[in-house]
C-alpha cells in the first residue's frame, strides 16, 4: 500500500510583479540616475564588494597563519600520539612474545622429558600467556591509529593465538615431539613478529625512527635467543639432539648476530652504552654452553651440561636484552610525547595569535556585516513567512473553493543592489506560485466535476440494475439461476462501490445517507455483502449497538474496503474473522483480522501514515484507491483506523467508530440495513 504523490509540473509564464503603484525592473537598474551620495552608501555596495570588505582580513589570516600552520601542528601532535599508541601496543606484543617462548620452552622441555614431573609447569606458562594475550587484545581493541596494513597483521597474530589451544592439548597429552611443539609454537611467534614490525613501521615518525627500528631489531634478538633456549633446552631434557634442531640453532644464533648488527645501527654511536648492552660476558657464556651442546649432539656425545645451568645462563641473557628494550621503549615513549607536547604548544599560540588578529578584523567588518545581515535577514523572514503561512493559506482558499486573488504584498527591500534584486526575483515566484495554484485549483475542481457527474450517471444505472436483479431474484425458483443472480447482484453492489469510491475521492458525500440509527450487525453484513469472496468471512456475534444513520453507510462502504483487502491479500482456503466491541466510552472497536503473508514494517507504517492523514488524490490513486478512500471516509467522521501485523502471519485491521456517532441499544423498528439497499449475505450463501 505505497503512494507517491507528485505535484503536476507547469511551466510558468513570464509575468512582472506589482509593488503598489509602479513597476520595477527585477535588475534594479534605475535609469533616472539618482544622489551619488545615495549610490555610495554603503546599504547599496554590491554583493562581491561587501564580501571582500568583511573577508579581507580574516581570510589572510586564515589561510596563511591557520591553514598552514595550526593544521600542520595539529598533525604532526597527532602523529606522535600514533606513535605513543604503537609504542605500548608493541610492550604489549613484546609481553606476549616473551610469554609465548618462555612456554614454548616449557612445552619443549616437557615433551622430550617423556612427560616427567607432570604438565604443571606448561599449564602455569599457559595461565601466564592467556593473561598477556587478553591485554593485548584489549590493548588492540582501544588502538584507533592502527593503519590497514597493521590490523591485517593484528588479525593474522589473533588468529593464530586463537588455535594455540589444539596445540597445548597435544603438548599435555603427548600427542606432539618435542621439535613438531617448537616448530608449532614457532609459527604464532612468527605472526607477532610480524604484527611487531608493522608496529615498528607506524611508529617510525622521523624523529624518533632510529629507536623505533632498535625496539624492533631487540625483538628479533630476544626471538632468537629464545629459540636456541627451547632447543637446547629440550634436547638437555631429551639427552640427545638430532641434526635438524642443530642446524636450526645455530641459525638462530646467526640471524641474531644480524640483529644485533641491525640494533646497533638503529641506535647509532650517540648511545653507545646501549648499543653494546646486548653483548657482553653473559651472552658469551650463554653462548658457550649452547656451543657445547650443539657440538657434542652433533657428535652423538653426551651434552654435559644441566638443565639448570643452561636455565641461569639463558635467563641472564633474557633479562640483560630485555632490560635494553625497556630503557629503549622508555625514551621512545618519553621522546614522542615531548614531541607532541611541543607541537601542542606551538598550535596553541598560533591560534592565540589567530584569535588576536580575528578580533582586530572584526572591528573592521563589524559595520559592514550589520549592513549585510540586515536585508538578508528581513528577505529571509518574509520567505519563510511565504513558504509557511501566506502560500499555504492561498492556496487552502482555492481549494475550498473561493475566487482566486493572485495579488501579493513584495518584500519589503527597496535597495538597488544584489539582495534587493533577490528579493524582486523572490516576489515574481511567489506571484507565479499563487498564480499556478489557482490555476491548478481550477483544474482540480473541473476533474472533480467530471468525476461527480460521470460517478452519479454510472450509480443510478447501477441502482436500476440492482433493482432489476432484485425482482428477477424474487421472482426466480431454479436454484441454479437463482446462484447466477445472486453473482450478479454480487458484482453490480461492487460496481456501486466502485463508483462510490470515485465520489468520496472528489470530497462529495455518498448519496445513500439515512436519517435513522442502523444496528451495527446490519452494517457489519451489508458490508460483507459488498466483497467478492464473502463466504470467507466469519462475523462474530457483534453487541447490540448501533450507528447514527449520517455514519452508517460510509461505515459500511469503510468495512467493505478493508474487508476487500483482507480476502485479496490472503489465501483463498483461509477464513477472514469481523469482530466488534463496544467501549466503556460508547465508541464501536471493529476489527477483521486474516491469514495473509502480512506486510513488512516499511508498508505499514506508510499505509497507517496515509489512513491517518490522507494525501491528496493523485495518479497513484487508481492503483491504490481502497487506501484512499478508507482513510477520506474515516477522517471524515473521526474514525480511527490502523493496520497491524499479527504475530502468526496475516493483518489486523481496526477501525474505532467514535461514540459521538454510535448508540448503545438497537431500538425497535431499526432499519435492517444502512441508508439506501445493500443486500445481507444468508448463512446458506456464506459465513458472514
Amino acid at each position: 500500500m505505497t503512494t507517491t504523490e507528485r505535484a503536476p509540473e507547469r511551466t510558468p509564464d513570464r509575468a512582472s510583479v506589482r509593488y503598489g503603484t509602479e513597476s520595477r525592473d527585477p535588475r534594479g537598474d534605475d535609469r533616472s540616475g539618482g544622489d551619488w551620495s545615495e549610490r555610495l552608501a554603503l546599504r547599496n555596495w554590491s554583493l562581491p564588494v561587501k564580501l571582500a570588505a568583511v573577508l579581507l582580513v580574516p581570510t589572510m589570516f586564515v589561510l596563511v597563519l591557520g591553514v598552514l600552520r595550526i593544521v600542520e601542528q595539529t598533525d604532526e601532535a597527532a602523529s606522535f600520539d600514533s606513535v605513543q599508541q604503537a609504542v605500548s601496543l608493541e610492550d604489549r606484543t613484546s609481553q606476549v612474545l616473551d610469554d609465548l617462548a618462555a612456554e614454548r620452552s616449557a612445552a619443549a622441555v616437557y615433551v622430550a622429558s617423556g612427560r616427567a614431573g607432570g604438565a604443571g609447569p606448561v599449564e602455569e606458562r599457559i595461565g601466564i600467556t592467556r593473561d598477556a594475550t587478553s591485554e593485548l587484545r584489549r590493548a588492540a581493541g582501544g588502538a584507533d591509529s592502527l593503519d590497514q596494513q597493521t590490523t591485517a597483521a593484528y588479525d593474522q597474530a589473533n588468529g593464530e593465538l586463537d588455535q594455540l589451544d589444539r596445540l597445548r592439548d597435544d603438548v599435555i597429552d603427548g600427542r606432539v615431539d618435542a621439535a613438531g611443539a617448537i616448530a608449532r609454537y614457532t609459527e604464532t611467534v612468527d605472526t607477532l613478529e610480524v604484527f611487531d614490525r608493522s608496529l615498528s613501521r607506524e611508529a617510525a615518525d622521523p624523529t624518533v625512527a632510529g629507536p623505533s627500528a632498535g625496539l624492533y631489531a631487540l625483538s628479533v634478538v630476544r626471538e632468537e635467543d629464545a629459540y636456541v633456549q627451547a632447543v637446547v633446552a629440550a634436547g638437555i631434557a631429551a639427552g640427545r639432539i638430532d641434526a635438524p634442531s642443530i642446524d636450526q640453532a645455530r641459525n638462530a644464533t646467526l640471524r641474531r648476530s644480524i640483529a644485533v648488527d641491525d640494533f646497533r645501527s638503529a641506535v647509532g654511536t650517540d648511545d653507545a652504552g646501549l648499543a653494546d648492552a646486548v653483548v657482553g660476558p653473559d651472552v658469551d657464556n650463554r653462548d658457550l654452553l649452547a656451543q657445547v651442546v650443539l657440538g657434542r649432539g652433533a657428535a652423538g656425545l653426551p651434552l654435559q651440561v644441566s638443565g639448570p645451568d643452561w636455565e641461569r645462563a639463558s635467563g641472564a641473557v633474557d633479562d640483560r636484552v630485555g632490560g635494553v628494550a625497556e630503557q629503549l621503549r622508555g625514551q621512545l615513549q618519553t621522546q614522542a610525547s615531548t614531541l607532541q607536547q611541543d607541537a601542542r604548544n606551538g598550535a596553541g599560540i598560533s591560534s592565540v595569535i589567530l584569535l588576536l588578529a580575528l578580533l582586530a578584523g572584526a572591528a573592521v567588518v563589524f559595520f559592514v556585516t550589520r549592513s549585510l545581515l540586515r536585508p538578508l535577514r528581513l528577505l529571509r523572514r518574509t520567505a519563510l513567512d511565504v513558504a509557511e503561512r501566506r502560500l499555504p493559506q492561498a492556496v487552502r482558499s482555492l481549494r475550498e473553493g473561493e475566487a482566486p486573488d493572485t495579488t501579493i504584498v513584495p518584500t519589503p527591500i527597496t535597495t538597488r543592489e544584489e539582495i534587493g534584486q533577490v528579493a524582486r526575483a523572490f516576489d515574481q515566484v511567489h506571484e507565479q506560485a499563487v498564480r499556478l495554484a489557482a490555476e491548478q485549483a481550477g483544474l482540480r475542481s473541473a476533474f472533480n466535476s467530471i468525476f461527480i457527474n460521470l460517478s452519479r450517471r454510472s450509480q443510478a444505472l447501477v441502482e436500476r440494475q440492482l433493482r432489476l436483479i432484485e425482482q428477477l431474484e424474487n421472482s426466480e425458483e431454479d436454484p441454479e439461476a437463482l446462484s447466477n443472480l445472486f453473482q450478479l447482484d454480487h458484482l453490480a453492489t461492487r460496481m456501486r462501490r466502485n463508483s462510490e469510491n470515485l465520489l468520496v475521492l472528489s470530497g462529495t458525500d455518498l448519496s445513500r445517507r439515512g436519517s435513522k440509527p442502523v444496528p451495527l450487525v446490519d452494517v457489519l453484513r451489508a458490508a460483507a455483502s459488498e466483497v467478492e469472496q464473502y463466504p470467507r468471512i466469519d462475523l462474530a456475534p457483534p453487541p447490540q449497538a448501533q450507528l447514527l444513520g449520517r455514519t452508517a453507510n460510509d461505515v459500511v462502504h469503510l468495512v467493505a474496503e478493508l474487508l476487500e483487502n483482507a480476502t485479496t491479500f490472503s489465501a483463498p482456503d483461509t477464513r477472514v474473522q469481523v469482530r466488534a466491541t463496544q467501549n466503556a466510552d460508547g465508541s464501536v472497536l471493529v476489527e477483521l483480522v486474516d491469514a495473509g503473508v502480512g506486510m513488512s514494517e516499511e508498508d505499514l507504517h506508510e499505509a497507517n501514515t496515509k489512513l491517518d492523514s490522507p494525501p491528496t488524490v493523485d495518479v497513484s490513486a487508481s492503483r491504490r484507491m481502497g487506501l484512499f478512500v478508507v482513510g477520506r471516509l474515516a477522517t471524515r467522521h473521526g474514525i480511527a483506523v490502523s493496520l497491524r501485523n499479527r504475530d502468526d502471519g496475516g493483518v489486523v485491521a481496526t477501525a474505532l467508530v467514535p461514540a459521538s456517532a454510535a448508540l448503545a441499544a438497537v431500538p425497535e423498528g431499526a432499519p435492517a440495513v444502512p441508508g439506501g439497499r445493500s443486500r445481507v449475505p444468508e448463512q446458506g450463501r456464506g459465513g458472514a
